[in-house]
């Protein structure tokens, strides 16, 4: 039987991380959950989890799009793939992550696959920004200004210039990116035509032959991370590039059933009861985002047979 783990990046709503816990716990008989909480935003009492949930400790302070986030992640992969019995697959969750398939469902899909990862991804190109057609009306990362904003992310050449803000700040706080490729060919970077720029939706599952390429250390992946330590939102390039250059099988559907709402929204919808039928017609593994104790989560308990293990649970197709 595939074994499936849980690596959770959390920060804020302990009683959500907790359900969350319990619930991962329940369907997936006791897995192994590493969960990497920043406890300087919020505290956590560790003793209500069950047993087969540990800490990375000590923590990592992370905020949004900051670099922390990365050697967070990264320390609870190692601690799931060091384990005498590592798991099979691991799934990255955020704590408004929530299961939306069974078990049984998604032991079969991972069981079958032919992929290594699950991880939204589009290369960028180091030598200027790639163009798709037919992306106008596309949300998310999938839009079609993505890939101009992740090549300024990225690749562009960033040179240090004052702050209006703090004019006299030393280093430098402002930046101004050179985005011409000719910057990038004269002053190099990690990226090129051997090792070329990936980027996309944080969250994915990776099987443990791709968990183990992304915790180890090379001079590739050092160069990486040294690189992106200075730059917006690495989280959204330092795995895909990873992964992306490894010779590994890719599926560019993570897994996640997410709404953006709009073409130039920069943060998912928080789903309600009304997006039900959508999540499981959608096959996803998990819905993101959610509110605690939602009628939503409470719908997604009764379909993937939380409290029901031993009952039959809710059919998908008798979903309203």
């Amino acid at each position: 039987m595939i074994e499936v783990g849980f690596v959770l990046l959390t920060h804020s709503e302990p009683d959500q991380v907790l359900r969350l816990a319990r619930v991962l716990t329940e369907l997936y008989d006791a897995p192994p959950i590493a969960c990497h909480h920043d406890f300087s935003q919020c505290p956590l009492d560790k003793d209500r989890f069950p047993q087969n949930v540990h800490f990375v400790e000590p923590h990592y302070p992370t905020f949004w799009g900051c670099f922390s986030i990365i050697p967070a992640a990264i320390a609870g992969m190692r601690s799931l793939l060091e384990k005498r019995n590592p798991p099979d697959w691991l799934y990255l969750l955020s704590g408004s992550d929530y299961p939306a398939a069974s078990p049984d469902a998604v032991r079969s899909m991972l069981g079958e696959t032919r992929f290594d990862a699950f991880i939204d991804h589009r290369e960028i190109g180091c030598a200027g920004p790639i163009a798709v057609e037919n992306e106008s009306e596309l949300t998310g990362f999938s839009r079609s200004s993505y890939r101009s904003i992740a090549y300024r992310r990225y690749c562009a050449v960033a040179v240090p210039r004052p702050s209006l803000k703090k004019p006299l700040a030393f280093p430098p706080v402002g930046r101004t990116y050179l985005n011409h490729p000719m910057w990038r060919s004269m002053l190099g970077g990690p990226f090129s035509n051997e090792f070329r720029c990936f980027a996309g939706e944080h969250w994915f599952t990776a099987n443990a032959q791709a968990a183990a390429i992304l915790v180890q250390e090379t001079e590739v992946s050092k160069r990486l991370w040294a690189h992106l330590q200075t730059r917006e939102s690495p989280e959204e390039c330092y795995y895909h590039s990873i992964l992306g250059n490894a010779p590994l099988r890719l599926s560019g559907d993570n897994l996640r059933y997410i709404d953006w709402p709009s073409v130039d929204a920069w943060h998912p919808r928080t789903l309600t009861l009304a997006d039900l039928l959508a999540i499981v017609r959608s096959g996803a593994h998990f819905a993101r985002k959610t509110a605690h104790g939602s009628e939503l989560t409470n719908a997604l308990d009764r379909i993937c047979g939380v409290g029901l293990r031993n009952a039959e649970p809710v059919r998908a197709d008798c979903v309203d």
